[in-house]
C-alpha cells in the first residue's frame, strides 16, 4: 500500500504542464502498481 500512495503522491506533485510523453511513463508505472 505505501508504494500505491507514494505514486499517487508523485503525480500529484508532477504539474500537468509535462509534456505527453512524461505522462505515458507515468500511467504506465501506476497500471503496474494497479497490478
Amino acid at each position: 500500500m505505501m508504494p500505491v500512495e507514494k505514486f499517487d503522491f508523485l503525480p500529484s506533485i508532477s504539474p500537468p504542464k509535462r509534456t505527453t510523453s512524461e505522462r505515458r511513463p507515468y500511467s504506465y508505472r501506476m497500471n503496474i502498481t494497479l497490478m
